[in-house]
């Protein structure tokens, strides 16, 4: 007797996405002056110690994974940051140079600090990549149902912030 069917597991699957990548400078100054931040995210969480962890991973050729948006069909309808909001948030301030990396042996800096070439080329495409994964999901319940996907697992979040996304869905459902 099967508890779960291939089929079952397939059906839960994330949706396709576009892919592509960016880098520091379009980040900031381009994409997230576009981008909404919605409802379901939980705010900025990280103290900046976590950031500026975050941030010397990274520098350090670390694998970071994709920032979701949602890209609407709606062309009047801004594109969404489904996941990635604390990641995109640390970037954010190293480039505006409010927050230092760390790298792994100790070592703090802001960019402000690095060589006038070096800076450049980490903000820029010959530098440090920024993933993104560009969804193209039909309705907001079915964005909240991937938000809540991905936010169960690896990443931790308080109960009540899921329950308090899952309250959004229940009304975006009628329930």
């Amino acid at each position: 007797m099967a508890i779960v069917t291939y089929q079952q597991l397939r059906d839960r699957r994330p949706p396709p996405t576009e892919s592509g990548s960016t880098c520091l400078r379009w980040l900031v100054e381009d994409m997230m002056t576009t981008l909404i931040v919605p409802d379901y995210q939980r705010g900025h969480v990280w103290t900046p110690g976590q950031s500026s962890a975050f941030l010397g991973h990274w520098l350090e050729g670390g694998y970071v994974g994709p920032i979701y948006t949602q890209r609407w069909r709606d062309p009047f309808r801004s594109d969404e940051l489904v996941d990635g909001l604390q990641r995109v948030t640390a970037w954010t301030g190293f480039y505006r140079n409010e927050i230092p990396a760390q790298l792994h042996d100790g070592l703090r800096f802001y960019l402000e600090q690095m060589d006038p070439e070096d800076q450049r080329r980490v903000a820029s495409h010959s530098g440090c990549v920024i993933n993104l994964a560009h969804l193209k999901l039909g309705s907001r319940a079915e964005v909240l149902r991937f938000y809540l996907r991905m936010n169960r697992g690896a990443v931790i979040h308080a109960p009540e912030e899921l329950n308090r996304v899952e309250g959004l869905l229940a009304l975006e459902e009628g329930q």
